[in-house]
Parts: structure tokens; C-alpha cells; sequence
């Protein structure tokens, strides 16, 4: 390798192997780019061995028939159905044992149930049969609500495992992924089907506003796409973090200010302040809200604390998991912050503006 001595010879050969490192070529993703491109500098003033991201799996949400939940259908003898016509509840069980009642979607078997509660709570005169059978279906609504939501084709494809290893700019990505727009209206919507599941414990559920959030859904910012947004980061951070603190000590020897240092400094403030850290911040901030809603609404599920979805849930979105993926971004954002912290703690240097902590 004739004329690529040096400093710049290595500073070369770093980014070809980065660049090999991401696919052969440099990512379309804005956001992971600049992630590169801010390593791939400081790897380069350091002139040492490179540091290369490393990415972590991302669990795909778990499939249809991981989550929903069996729900028993009960049966009722002749005699009992002559007085369900009492109560008005004799063409509701009609239709719901109808070729099109058989076939109802998780959506509106959930609103058949709910119309039948409510119906059942009208009849002045109910027989003590319907009272029991009453309990039983309003035990099954938290599991009905759940397979109308989690274990729904509209959730699946939010939270879906075929955006998590998209490039947010490649044909078919969701544009508005990761955009404070797309951040906000998910957490619209999941404040909507909370809002729905409340309906549904208050004897008021609604049909039709619960089918129209479910719909909202499709139209949501992925959620896949943010994840993998949340591992370039990391990756990036962490890699940079492990090469301030084996570079450190010979950055300034005698904890003065070097050229070296300097360069460092602008390189911090200019590649990574700037370009990086603002921006995520505020994504950060946007996000947080949907990550907060959403997990309000899993702890008001019961199947949500059990099965593939819990472990999935830990080990990803759950804010109270110090091992989810939300968590651990935040860590690494903040070691990666400390690391630059020692550094100039070692030259002298104070930056400008202060490091903010997230």
C-alpha cells in the first residue's frame, strides 16, 4: 500500500473499514451518517487503532399466535335463551351464533361483549343466571381489549420487526418515523386506546371511536424504525466512548491543554453537539411521551405482565427496565457524555457549552 504512510494513510484506511463495517457503503440514514461520520473523525484524530460500532440484536415483537389469549365461549340451554328475549338480549346472541356473528373480527367480538353487558345491565328483571354469566364476560374484557390491540394485525405492524432493519429513507420506510409529527401522533393514538379502555371498564365502550384508533395505528410513526435509530446511537456512542477513555491519558500527559486537545474540543462540539446530541435530545423528549402512554396502557393489561410480551416489553420499550432498549440509550448517552467529561477533565479544558446530561 505504496503512498499511504502516516497519519493520513491510517486515517484512510480507518474509514474504508467503517465503511465496509456498514454495508460497503455509507448509510442513506441522515441520522446513522452523521453517527458515522462524527467516529469516523474521531477515530481519525486519535491516529490509533479504530473502534468499531457494535450493534446489538433487536428482538422482533412477538407473533399473532404468541399473544392472544383463548377465550372461552359459553353456552346456554333452550329455557335460558327463550328468556334472554326478555332482556333484549335474544337477537344479540342470535347474531353472535349467525355464519356472520362466527366470524367476527378480535374488534367486534370485543364490542359485541361490551353491548352485551350493557344490555344485560339495562333488564330490570334479569334472571340470576344472567348476572353470573355478566361476571364472567366482564373477567374476559381486559383479554378481549388485548387481543383487539397487542395481538392485533394493527399492532404488529407498529411495533412490527420489518421496519426495525429498514433504512428510514429506503422505498416503503415510514417518512414521518422518529419525527416529533410521527412521535407525537403515536402518542396520540395510544392515549386513544387507553382512553377506549377505560370506555370499555365504564360500561361505555364505543365501536366505532375504538375501530377508528385501531385504524390510526397503520398511519403511526414505526416503531421499529425508532428502535433502530436508538442501536445506531448506542453502537456509535459506545464506540466512541471506549476510544476516549483508551485514548485519554496520552492526550494530555500532564493535564495541560495540548493541540491535540484543542482539536479534540472543536471536534466534540462542532460533530457531536451540534450534529448530534441537540437533535437527539429533542427526539428524545418527544419520545418519551409515546414510551410513557404506552407503558400506562401495559400495566393496565393483565396479559401484558406474561408470556413472549413481557419479555419482549423488558427487554425493549419498558422504561422501568434498566436492561430495555429506551434505558439503555439513555445510559449510553450519558457514559458517552462522562467519557468526554474525564477528558477534558485530564487537559484543563472546560467546553463550551457545558455537557448535557440526559
Amino acid at each position: 500500500m505504496a503512498g499511504l504512510g502516516g497519519r493520513s494513510g491510517r486515517a484512510l484506511i480507518a474509514l474504508a473499514v467503517l465503511v465496509a463495517l456498514c454495508g460497503c457503503e455509507p448509510s442513506t440514514d441522515p441520522r446513522e451518517a452523521a453517527y458515522a461520520d462524527y467516529l469516523t473523525r474521531l477515530n481519525r484524530s486519535l491516529d490509533g487503532d479504530i473502534v468499531e460500532p457494535r450493534r446489538d440484536d433487536l428482538p422482533p415483537y412477538p407473533p399473532h399466535r404468541d399473544l392472544v389469549v383463548p377465550i372461552e365461549r359459553g353456552s346456554i340451554d333452550f329455557p335460558e335463551f327463550f328468556e334472554l328475549h326478555d332482556c333484549d338480549l335474544g337477537d344479540l346472541v342470535g347474531f353472535r351464533n349467525s355464519p356472520l356473528g362466527r366470524m367476527q373480527v378480535a374488534s367486534q367480538r370485543l364490542g359485541y361483549e361490551a353491548a352485551w353487558i350493557r344490555a344485560a345491565g339495562r333488564c330490570p328483571e334479569r334472571p340470576g343466571w344472567i348476572d353470573a354469566l355478566v361476571d364472567v364476560k366482564r373477567a374476559q374484557l381486559p383479554d378481549l381489549f388485548w387481543n383487539a390491540t397487542f395481538a392485533a394485525p394493527e399492532m404488529q405492524e407498529l411495533m412490527g420487526a420489518a421496519q426495525i432493519a429498514a433504512v428510514a429513507s429506503a422505498p416503503g420506510a415510514d417518512p414521518a418515523a422518529g419525527t416529533s409529527a410521527g412521535m407525537s401522533a403515536l402518542a396520540f393514538v395510544l392515549r386513544e386506546l387507553s382512553d377506549n379502555l377505560t370506555g370499555l371498564e365504564q360500561d361505555r365502550f364505543d365501536l366505532h371511536a375504538f375501530e377508528s384508533t385501531l385504524s390510526a395505528l397503520r398511519s403511526a410513526a414505526r416503531v421499529g424504525a425508532v428502535r433502530r435509530d436508538w442501536a445506531a446511537l448506542r453502537a456509535h456512542l459506545g464506540a466512541a466512548a471506549e476510544l476516549l477513555e483508551r485514548e485519554r491519558a496520552r492526550v494530555c500527559r500532564n493535564g495541560a491543554p495540548t493541540p491535540l486537545s484543542r482539536v479534540l474540543r472543536n471536534l466534540f462540539l462542532k460533530f457531536y453537539v451540534e450534529a448530534i446530541q441537540a437533535p437527539a435530545a429533542q427526539r428524545l423528549r418527544v419520545q418519551a411521551v409515546w414510551v410513557r402512554q404506552l407503558a400506562e396502557l401495559v400495566a393496565r393489561l393483565p396479559a401484558a405482565q406474561r408470556g413472549p410480551f413481557a419479555a419482549w416489553y423488558a427487554g425493549s420499550l419498558d422504561p422501568a427496565d434498566a436492561d430495555s432498549e429506551w434505558s439503555r440509550t439513555h445510559a449510553a448517552i450519558l457514559e458517552h457524555a462522562r467519557a468526554w467529561q474525564r477528558l477534558f477533565a485530564g487537559c484543563g479544558l472546560e467546553p463550551a457549552p457545558p455537557l448535557r446530561q440526559h
